[in-house]
């Protein structure tokens, strides 16, 4: 028997939220903190996870899925094969700006298919999904010590064009 095709959408149900945040959380590690998860009080500080992560990505998707059935900037990009969710993005679109552009927030691919094609067959949708809204420039960030995902967005075709720094003062 064929294996189930692997799918792309948009996420546009609540109720499967709860089991999205599961994913996320059993599918990311401390490496994948970078300055966005600190803005976004997801963590911390740059090596660890709020302990409220899982209320707070369950908020970030809520917010997705409503705003995608707004017509608003924000989306959560699910990939799926026969139900089980393989990957998952959260993702930006800046139509307005003076250069409009695409910001993926995360993307996240279950442990046990990385390397497998998953997270490339989503990054390409997604820009094709931004491409077709005519926004041509795409940004990502991954945590500093995260060189796998480093090496995946190179082999992807995108350049390091800047560094963020930061600092705490009190």
């Amino acid at each position: 028997m064929a294996e189930p095709e692997i799918t792309y959408s948009w996420a546009g149900q609540l109720d499967r939220l709860g089991y999205l945040a599961e994913f996320f959380l059993r599918n990311v590690s401390p490496n994948y903190i970078s300055h966005g998860e600190i803005l976004t009080g997801r963590a911390i500080d740059g090596k660890t996870w709020a302990p409220n992560l899982r209320e707070i990505i369950l908020k970030d998707l809520t917010a997705c899925v409503e705003s995608f059935h707004g017509g608003g900037a924000s989306r959560a990009a699910v990939v799926t094969r026969g139900g089980q969710v393989l990957g998952l993005a959260i993702v930006e679109l800046f139509r307005n700006a003076p250069n409009p552009h695409a910001w993926i927030h995360d993307l996240v691919v279950d442990k046990e298919v990385r390397s497998h094609g998953v997270g490339s067959g989503m990054l390409e949708w997604i820009e094709n999904e931004i491409r077709s809204q005519e926004i041509f420039w795409v940004f990502i960030e991954t945590g500093i010590e995260n060189e796998q995902a480093y090496h995946f967005f190179e082999r992807g075709g995108y350049l390091t064009c800047s560094r963020v720094m930061k600092k705490i003062i009190k």
